[in-house]
């Protein structure tokens, strides 16, 4: 991974699960990092070992709810050569019991967070005629799911914004990744809540991200048989859809809204 080597990177996210595994892959690169969280104290663990590879790593921990630590990040570090704008919540908020907190916070995290993780560098990007952004989205972008309304809805945000900076900023040399993973085992899917079929691990996830990101793809989406199947579920009549997926999500009936 030589195409990482010396460059400067920013990771939200970067304290656990996938992003912590980006953060690990990339020191081993002797990437410079930048990562960033609002949990410190993993936060810390995760740049004590990273030091011991990486040719710099600096930390700040910051609520992406909150666009001003975003905005002193920027004035106060060197223009990154590529973000990874990894940070989100999982969820579910069933529409027989909705609940609209969990829902602005779901759509503010994974989708505002994002725009206000990637937004502060563009002009530096188009100024420095180059620049690549990685996106972290989720196949349950692609259609709705049973309990899962502002998680999908707020993913399906997330790849609509990419493709469309995606055309914008490609005429600046500026190269956008959008990531559509299945389950991936970490913190965020710690739960019985549905069932969570090709389950990848952290790690591994992360090496198959860094490369889609080396080899500057639109777009990668994987466990490749979950892919081709949700693009299958994508242009299913929706009486089909709905009769299977209400079937085989594997959640309870009485399910509550919350937060992973």
């Amino acid at each position: 991974m030589k195409y990482f080597s010396n460059k400067k990177i920013l990771i939200t996210g970067a304290a656990s699960g996938l992003g912590k595994e980006l953060a690990l892959l990339l020191a081993s690169y002797s990437a410079k990092l930048v990562l960033i969280d609002i949990n410190q104290e993993q936060l810390e663990h995760v740049k004590l070992t990273c030091e011991k590879n990486a040719t710099e790593v600096q930390t700040f921990v910051v609520n992406l709810l909150d666009e001003a630590p975003l905005l002193e990040i920027r004035d106060n570090i060197n223009l990154p050569d590529i973000i990874f704008a990894n940070a989100g919540v999982g969820g579910v908020n069933p529409g027989f019991s909705f609940d609209n907190e969990i829902d602005s916070k779901i759509m503010g995290i994974n989708y505002h967070g994002l725009v206000k993780t990637i937004s502060p560098f563009i002009d530096g990007f188009v100024k420095r005629k180059s620049g690549q952004i990685c996106g972290v989205s989720s196949l349950a972008s692609m259609r709705g799911l049973p309990g899962a309304s502002s998680y999908s809805a707020s993913k399906a945000a997330v790849n609509n914004y990419l493709e469309s900076i995606r055309m914008d900023l490609r005429a600046h040399n500026i190269f956008i990744t959008t990531v559509l993973p299945g389950f991936i085992k970490t913190p965020m899917t710690d739960h019985d809540a549905f069932d969570m079929p090709l389950i990848q691990t952290a790690n591994s996830s992360a090496e198959k991200i860094l490369k889609a990101v080396s080899k500057r793809k639109r777009i990668y989406a994987f466990p490749k048989i979950m892919y081709w199947g949700t693009l299958l579920n994508r242009f299913m009549p929706s009486f089909i859809y709905d009769f299977l997926m209400t079937r085989i999500s594997g959640q309870s009936k009485d399910l509550k809204p919350r937060i992973f």
